[in-house]
């Protein structure tokens, strides 16, 4: 196949940092705690491509629970390229060029987001060699049963790594090339 020619020896690398909280976390303190969630982390130690398997996924997730200060869990994981990758909103592919980010969002939560032209917004980045893009967004949810509400922010990191060693500084030590922001007011 075509699209594997091209990615022999390149590592498609996926960062998702996802928070969540409540409406107790809202404001105040807890909203500052919660703000200095950086946008990009470090990559993990254990984070290292087999053969074969090219798309590498580190998700870490943050809550309230612990004041935001450290992730309260995290997961790494060795995908094949041919399967992609697919997290809430957004699907990562390999393509000739290196990796494809595509964001659409799919109606899930508040408060709705709307183009001019159709009732679906998305972004659509491309990583190219030693490149990264970027895609974060938030939303409210609320439980149809109990009428709690919660709330989420989603950064997604994708870039291509040329090499087998992954340098753990790859998405803090550069600015992506593509950096698409759908934050919304959430109240």
């Amino acid at each position: 196949m075509r699209r594997d020619r091209a990615l022999a020896g390149v590592n498609i690398i996926v960062q998702v940092i996802h928070i969540g909280w409540d409406k107790s976390a809202r404001g105040g303190e807890a909203a500052e705690r919660r703000n200095r969630v950086p946008l990009a982390l470090e990559l993990s130690d254990t984070l290292a491509p087999q053969p074969g398997k090219h798309l590498l996924v580190h998700r870490t997730d943050w809550g309230q629970t612990n004041d935001f200060t450290s992730p309260h869990q995290t997961e790494v994981s060795v995908l094949d390229t041919t399967d992609g990758f697919r997290f809430d909103c957004v699907t990562v592919r390999p393509i000739e060029e290196g990796a494809e980010l595509a964001w659409t969002w799919k109606g899930s939560g508040k408060p709705p987001r709307h183009s001019y032209t159709d009732n679906e917004r998305s972004h659509r980045s491309i990583a190219r060699e030693n490149q990264w893009v970027r895609v974060r967004w938030n939303a409210r949810h609320s439980c149809m049963d109990t009428g709690q509400w919660w709330y989420n922010q989603i950064t997604v990191n994708v870039g291509v790594c040329p090499t087998v060693e992954i340098p753990p500084d790859f998405f803090t030590g550069s600015q992506p090339v593509d950096d698409h922001e759908e934050m919304e007011r959430l109240f």
